[in-house]
């Protein structure tokens, strides 16, 4: 099935899936307030409310007491993330490994309270981020439009794969569960690449991208159009378009999980997107959140 639900007045910016045997849907209303849903269902399971992250050092006690307040309970799985004023946090799936990302440059890696600062020498800015959750591998690009790769507190490398961030400012990451696969984009050129920063395949889009997102096998990528609305669905390996559709047009056929609602305006772009097994995709327009799959969208022919 596919469902809908309203749930703010403001653009969603977060969404992840949490892959319990029941998988669940984060979403972020707030930076102190998460609404888990049932993903296949959309029932809302639980409301989490945050407390406020203490002005204390990683491995203090206090910070592993606010760490603990973002386990799931009954699942055994911590949310893949959270923020506060000054840092984003990045939780493996027990919440044992976190990766914090403050000033716009700093990578601190936290090991059960062992903590290392990730190398990034004469770096300035990252523009985007990404962290694994199985593995633990972070990846990131800068403002040069490098690609750096860390496994835990281990670098790997930092790649020159061409991407053109310098005019637009745009970068885009996903990553597979377990890092295998890697894509990196500058809203037109979308490269796949392993976790030795060797490129496997590129395309080069018609349209700026908006957001992109991979299933944890890195066998389906989606990505947003950026000014059309449209959601489109290429296979992994290959980067192979397969399926698209309109956004507005998937949240029109989805069911309500509530009586009332504001349904987004026609023109408005995907906030956020996460992807998970079987073809199934969540994003957010505006404050809705929509879970579908590829088969509620339009199967492209394929080219013989």
């Amino acid at each position: 099935m596919s469902w809908r639900v309203h749930l703010a007045n403001q653009a969603i910016q977060h969404l992840h899936v949490i892959p319990h045997t029941t998988p669940l849907l984060a979403v972020w209303t707030r930076p102190t307030l998460t609404h888990v849903y049932d993903l296949e269902t959309g029932a809302l399971l639980a409301e989490m409310k945050l407390p406020n992250a203490p002005i204390d050092a990683f491995s203090g006690g206090a910070w592993q007491t606010y760490l603990q307040s973002l386990m799931v309970k009954e699942t055994g799985f911590s949310l893949p993330y959270a923020r506060t004023k000054t840092t984003e946090i990045f939780l493996t799936d027990n919440g044992k490994m976190r990766l914090y990302f403050q000033s716009g440059r700093e990578l601190i890696f936290d090991d059960e309270g062992e903590i290392d600062v990730l190398p990034l020498d004469s770096v300035k800015r990252l523009l985007a981020l990404e962290f694994d959750r199985q593995l633990a591998h972070t990846v990131c690009i800068d403002d040069t439009g490098k690609v750096h790769i860390f496994y835990q507190k281990d670098a790997l490398g930092v790649f020159d794969l061409g991407l053109n961030v310098g005019e637009s400012g745009r970068a885009l990451l996903a990553v597979s569960r377990g890092g295998n696969q890697i894509f990196v984009s500058d809203g037109r050129r979308v490269v796949l690449i392993g976790t030795n920063g060797k490129p496997k395949k590129e395309i080069e889009t018609h349209f700026d991208i908006g957001r992109m997102a991979c299933s944890p096998s890195g066998s389906l990528l989606a990505i947003s159009d950026r000014e059309s609305g449209i959601l489109r669905a290429y296979k992994g390996d290959d980067l192979l378009l397969t399926h698209q559709k309109f956004a507005i047009e998937l949240i029109a056929t989805a069911d309500k999980v509530q009586l009332l609602e504001d349904l987004p305006p026609i023109n408005t772009a995907i906030s956020a997107l996460t992807a998970f097994t079987q073809g199934m995709v969540a994003f957010a327009m505006s404050g809705m959140v929509c879970m579908s799959d590829v088969t509620y969208m339009d199967e492209l022919p394929r080219v013989r």
